[in-house]
């Protein structure tokens, strides 16, 4: 069974584990060499439910990923709109959630955690608070 944990400081060494992965790495601030004190500074908003956007607190929900109770990987939500992208969300609506996920530890890869764990965290933690049609 997937469940999700919100994101604690007690997490932040896991995180850093995962952070250095290079399955992660790749997709996930590439170009960032995380430390323990770096990701403090980056996620410790994040465990108050807000990233710093533009001078201004905006909400952002961040969960660990568990599998049977065991951490495999991490997931946030945010409104899209509050964060600066390389392109424009034309047409699309006005409440429209973004999520980010990965899996953490590369035993957890290619079993399919990763759709069951999106579906489930749409269904219990995106669409009872954004449009989606």
């Amino acid at each position: 069974m997937i469940t999700f944990e919100p994101l604690r400081e007690s997490h932040f060494p896991l995180m850093l584990q995962w952070l250095q992965n290079p399955h992660v790495k790749k997709w996930w601030d590439s170009e960032i060499s995380y430390t323990l004190d770096s990701v403090k500074e980056k996620y410790i908003d994040y465990t108050k439910g807000y990233k710093k956007a533009e001078g201004l607190q905006k909400p952002i929900q961040a969960y660990i990923i568990c599998l049977e109770g065991h951490a495999v990987g991490y997931i946030q939500s945010y409104y899209a709109y509050d964060f600066p992208r390389g392109y424009d969300l034309i047409e699309l609506p006005e409440s429209l959630a973004a999520i980010d996920m990965f899996i953490g530890s590369e035993a957890y890869l290619s079993n399919g955690i990763g759709s069951k764990a999106i579906e489930a965290f749409l269904n219990h933690y995106v669409f009872p608070h954004y449009r989606y049609a």
